[in-house]
């Protein structure tokens, strides 16, 4: 979600005139269509939050109209020594979306712990993989089977397209590492959904459409039941982008169809617009336009699953940082305006 990397070009002028040429209309007067299911991606697991926290997130992002929350568990939390465990955060988490009576989509995400690295791999980047796919789909084995009762859909890595988060980006490795995820959790959970990382519209790696091109080449195809993207459109909707960001989404899916995979789902696990001062955002109101934009576009989309807003809350009072400011509320849990407006867009 690093807001920095995903404008693909210089976009200042267009961004003046998107504006400009904004509805005068109130909002409530611009919601007009049904919305799928949808959910909410959570960080919190990201930030080491509190029982109770987990709690307060949960009933918020139920609060906003939610059926389904994203939870991040990440590898070097829970297995940060050879064959010691912390379940903590995990637990915590999905405690929590299951007393909110939220569904769980759960993204199994690295980097790998230092002891399951390569040698002379950055100790410090959070987007180091494993030197044996093995040592992965052992641990995907346990968290399916630790968590298969509550957990109805599989994220394998985050972003896998983007250095930041797959360091250095290889389609090969990577399906190496799908493989060996799909083949455990369908051990443990044979109705499980097993989906790619989300990918994101990134202009340091590979494109998310040639990516899942190079999946299907690499014989991945087999081993997923959905394909996941981020198609990032800010400070755009995804209906006005200039950039037309948001057309990757129909690219892949007719990919998919190429290959025989028409039955199954591109599940968009990330999509949002931070408010704040920063050139990435808008004002609280554009921002719910924004998202019942993003919203409205997915509903008659019959070949997406469930489409997940980013992220529940801010991080930060520091309104000049974009990543710290996605969230449907302020870091203070103050409602932003886009959850009124999806409210009512949940409630048509």
């Amino acid at each position: 979600m690093n807001a920095s990397r995903r404008l693909l070009i210089a976009v200042a002028p267009v961004v003046l005139t998107l504006m400009l040429f904004a509805s005068e209309l109130p909002l409530s007067q611009r919601v007009r269509a049904a919305v799928v299911p949808f959910g909410v991606a959570s960080v919190a697991t990201m930030w080491s939050d509190s029982p109770q926290g987990y709690l307060d997130e949960a009933h918020a992002i139920r609060i906003a109209g939610a059926g389904w929350i994203r939870i991040m568990v990440q590898w070097h939390k829970i297995e940060p020594s050879i064959g010691n465990y912390d379940w903590s955060t995990g637990d915590n988490a999905v405690q929590a979306a299951r007393e909110a009576g939220l569904s769980i989509l759960l993204c199994i995400s690295g980097p790998a712990p230092v002891w399951a690295q390569a040698p002379g791999a950055d100790p410090n980047a959070v987007g180091s993989p494993p030197a044996d796919p093995a040592a992965f789909g052992e641990i995907t084995r346990l968290i399916a089977d630790r968590y298969k009762s509550a957990v109805g859909a599989w994220e394998i890595w985050n972003e896998p397209n983007a250095p930041e988060f797959f360091t250095p980006v290889d389609v090969g490795r990577y399906a190496a590492l799908l493989r060996q995820a799909y083949v455990n959790i369908h051990a443990a959970a044979p109705q499980s959904i097993v989906m790619s990382g989300g990918l994101s519209s990134t202009i340091s790696g590979i494109d998310s459409v040639d990516f899942v091109r190079q999946l299907y080449a690499a014989g991945a195809g087999a081993t997923l039941d959905a394909v996941a993207l981020h198609p990032y459109t800010y400070p755009y909707s995804i209906t006005e982008d200039p950039l037309h960001r948001g057309d990757a989404v129909a690219q892949v899916h007719q990919l998919m169809a190429a290959h025989g995979d028409d039955r199954k789902k591109i599940w968009v696990t990330e999509y949002g617009q931070a408010t704040g001062t920063s050139q990435f955002a808008v004002s609280g109101e554009r921002q719910a336009e924004i998202l019942v934009d993003f919203l409205q576009w997915a509903s008659p989309l019959d070949y997406l699953g469930p489409p997940f807003l980013f992220t529940s809350r801010d991080l930060s009072p520091d309104t000049a940082n974009a990543d710290f400011n996605f969230g449907l509320y302020a870091v203070d849990y103050a409602p932003k305006p886009a959850v009124d407006a999806i409210k009512m867009l949940v409630q048509s």
